[in-house]
C-alpha cells in the first residue's frame, strides 16, 4: 500500500491494521524502521515489528485513528494521533502516538519511527 499523504497515513494504518493482514500492515513500515513497544523497548527492523504486532492482528481487532497534528518538513513527517483497538465495540486500549514518516524514492510515506503509547511510556534509555 503506497500512501501518497501524511494527511493520509493515518487512515490507511488504521484500515491495514483493521483488516488483520500483516503484510498491509508492514507496507508501511520502513525497512530500518523502529517501533517503541509499552515497555520502552525499541523493536528494530520489520522482522522484529512484525513478530510483535502479529499477536494483535491474530485477535482480529479493530483500530480507529483521530489525528491530532501533522509537521511536515521536506521528506520527514511527525504525526500526532489519539487511537482506539477495539474488540468488537469494547474499547481495549486507547492512547496518544508519535510517528515518525519518511517519505521514499517512490514518493509514499512509511513509519520510521512509531511510539504509540506516547504519554505512558517508561523514560528513554538514551538518558542517564
Amino acid at each position: 500500500m503506497r500512501v501518497t499523504s501524511p494527511s493520509k497515513f493515518p487512515s490507511a494504518f488504521a484500515a491495514a491494521f483493521s483488516s488483520g493482514d500483516i503484510t498491509a500492515v508492514m507496507a508501511l513500515y520502513c525497512a530500518d524502521a523502529v517501533l517503541v513497544n509499552t515497555t520502552g523497548e525499541e523493536l528494530r527492523g520489520t522482522e522484529a515489528i512484525a513478530n510483535y504486532l502479529q499477536w494483535h492482528l491474530v485477535k482480529k481487532l479493530t483500530m480507529r485513528i483521530s489525528p491530532h497534528s501533522l509537521v511536515i518538513q521536506s521528506d520527514i513527517a511527525l504525526l500526532n494521533n489519539k487511537f482506539e483497538v477495539l474488540d468488537g465495540h469494547s474499547v481495549l486500549f486507547s492512547g496518544d502516538s508519535m510517528e515518525v514518516l519518511r517519505r521514499d524514492a517512490d514518493g509514499g510515506w512509511r513509519l520510521l519511527i512509531d511510539q504509540p503509547n506516547s504519554k505512558q511510556m517508561p523514560a528513554s534509555p538514551h538518558f542517564g
